[in-house]
């Protein structure tokens, strides 16, 4: 097939992309996300909740009229951790199908590591970080095979169910992420500083708006993202900035998508940390990830 779309439903946003097959590979077309927080509640109930599926339906219906204006051939769907982990995910990918014709796969979290892999390093050697609603993906390769694929329960939306954080997190919130961060690497990853990983690739929607947000971006350009440099002293900078401001005040940052003020805090302080945690101090942001890996996938199909 020449022109595929793909659609990732998150933890917190529903993502497209269309691209078209070239000698090369893939040339994107187009890309968008729809913020629905569709893992809100999540981690408490075990459940995804009415509200968050009726507006995850809604944003990949109008995600899905977007693709079709460029007649794809062929069109896949994927969701990852806020769908593993609710027990009525069948009933949604029910009312999907229904909907949209579309059938969901869900990816396990090795899977969805793989993806973030390939699409953001392309088999070269290197650590990824893929940080979503629901979780962050630890991903390490070298020579082309994965070395170490972790998913850790440590998402940006799932911070704000297990930790019940305020609008305004302030230090005391930063201080609450920064163990719950560590405390959790402790138990999966005590051994991560070994993997000598001098930069971290991270990708995202926390990824992609701390290098917007760094750049003062009023429109996002991919080009400007990909391969931003962010320090570990920026990061930890733009931490306690966001984090003394309330709801209404993150949503006028330059950079930063209104719908993603509330995630924002603790997606910072989760790479932020991770960067602490394993001895590096520097983030290399990506503007691709799981779904140019998914892509690259079907290339070899």
């Amino acid at each position: 097939m020449n022109r595929r779309a793909v659609i990732d439903v998150g933890s917190h946003g529903v993502k497209l992309l269309v691209a078209e097959r070239t000698r090369q590979g893939w040339t994107t077309l187009l890309k968008d996300v729809v913020v629905t927080r569709l893992g809100d509640g999540v981690d408490r109930a075990g459940r995804l909740g009415e509200e968050p599926m009726n507006r995850t339906l809604d944003g990949i219906s109008q995600l899905q009229q977007k693709a079709f204006s460029l007649r794809p051939e062929g069109m896949d769907i994927y969701a990852t951790s806020a769908m593993r982990d609710a027990v009525n995910r069948e009933e949604f990918c029910g009312r999907l199908q229904a909907r949209t014709g579309l059938k969901l796969e869900i990816l396990s979290g090795e899977q969805e590591a793989e993806l973030a892999y390939r699409g953001a390093l392309d088999d070269q050697d290197g650590g990824v970080l893929d940080l979503g609603g629901g979780s962050l993906e630890v991903i390490v390769g070298q020579k082309g095979k994965l070395v170490l694929q972790k998913s850790l329960q440590l998402g940006a939306v799932r911070a704000q169910d297990a930790l019940d954080l305020p609008d305004r997190p302030g230090d005391e919130g930063i201080t609450k992420i920064q163990s719950w961060v560590r405390n959790t690497l402790d138990r999966q990853l005590p051994n991560l500083a070994e993997q000598n990983i001098d930069v971290w690739t991270a990708v995202g929607g926390t990824a992609a708006s701390i290098a917007s947000m760094d750049q003062g971006l009023a429109v996002y350009d991919s080009k400007k993202i990909q391969g931003c440099l962010i320090s570990l002293r920026r990061m930890e900078e733009w931490a306690r900035r966001l984090a003394a401001m309330d709801l209404e005040e993150r949503r006028h940052v330059r950079g930063l998508m209104p719908q993603r003020a509330r995630a924002i805090v603790p997606g910072i302080v989760i790479l932020a940390s991770f960067m602490r945690y394993s001895e590096t101090n520097v983030l290399r942001i990506s503007d691709r990830g799981s779904m140019e890996g998914y892509l690259l996938g079907k290339i070899k199909c």
